[in-house]
């Protein structure tokens, strides 16, 4: 499977998920909660970039409830396949507690195909670094859900 006809795979599994009205998590009104969820409120997921999601000291995936992670994940794909260094990032949030319990059937395997396709075109950048073992941890956690060996 190439970049683009998994980009297609990912793009048609998320389809027709809801933009959230508040996209932080729990109900939080401090400064950097705001912050977050006016960044995230001020772009969709066909025009966020690396400038709003790639400082990993000021994400706003790390404060993004699930339908907000739900929602900006095929924008997080986008990125890592791109050429801008948001590889370690979205592993790290697809790694992070119940991150991937929020999705469904179909998105979870659309996710899982999509790693693979990352493996093949990107490995080389993560191979021996801690978003390999989180890469790894996804991918097992994801077929142990979907069946698989």
């Amino acid at each position: 499977m190439t970049v683009e006809e998994v980009t297609a795979l990912i793009r048609d599994a998320f389809y027709g998920v809801p933009r959230p009205d508040f996209f932080i998590r729990g109900t939080c009104s401090c400064d950097e909660c705001m912050e977050h969820n006016e960044t995230m409120k001020a772009h969709t997921r066909e025009d966020i970039t690396i400038h709003e999601l790639g400082n990993a000291a000021w994400d706003p995936m790390c404060f993004a409830s699930d339908e907000a992670f739900v929602y900006y994940l095929p924008a997080m794909f986008r990125l890592a396949f791109g050429p801008d260094d948001y590889i370690d990032q979205l592993l790290f949030h697809l790694d992070s507690p119940g991150r991937l319990d929020a999705l469904d059937r179909k998105q979870a395997q659309a996710v899982l195909k999509a790693l693979w396709v990352l493996v093949e075109e990107r490995g080389h950048e993560i191979q021996g670094t801690s978003a390999d073992r989180q890469l790894e941890s996804v991918i097992e956690r994801l077929e142990e859900r979907l069946g698989r060996p």
